[in-house]
């Protein structure tokens, strides 16, 4: 039994000091420097925005659909792209998902403050030629509420 009560005490210390980028949900990323109130691009993978002058930090859980009507097609409708962004407060330790759309609602969400909108999705679909998903980046724009 003590063994038992050793382990999990050892377990929960080695849980307690994993570094920020696995309580963000972006384990080993690459950092991308955003600032508030401008545009910046995410890039699908293994990429963290740190967004300046705050607390916040975002990667691109993942791309949920891209329906968007591909280049050299004729469509009846536009079309969408969705994604699924994980969102990090280093002060609250918050982690939230949040899904954003290019040509649907929800286009911007707040995360603690700050209003996160989806300004596009790359690269544009085009007719016979299959994106890969690391290919995507998403441009956003994190704004003060």
């Amino acid at each position: 039994m003590k063994f038992l009560i050793a382990l999990f005490a050892l377990f929960c210390t080695a849980c307690s000091t994993l570094p920020p980028e696995s309580e963000s949900g972006c384990s080993a990323a690459t950092p991308v420097n955003a600032a508030l109130d401008k545009e910046f691009e995410l890039p699908f993978g293994k990429f963290t925005a740190q967004v300046a002058s705050t607390d916040v930090s975002l990667c691109i859980d993942s791309i949920l659909s891209d329906s968007r009507c591909p280049s050299g097609a004729v469509c009846v409708w536009a079309g969408s792209a969705a994604v699924r962004l994980s969102a990090y407060d280093a002060v609250s330790k918050t982690r939230q998902l949040l899904t954003l759309n290019t040509n649907q609602t929800p286009k911007e969400v707040v995360f603690q403050g700050y209003r996160v909108a989806i300004v596009d999705v790359i690269p544009y679909p085009r007719l016979s030629v299959q994106t890969n998903v690391s290919d995507y980046k998403v441009r956003l724009i994190v704004a003060k509420k």
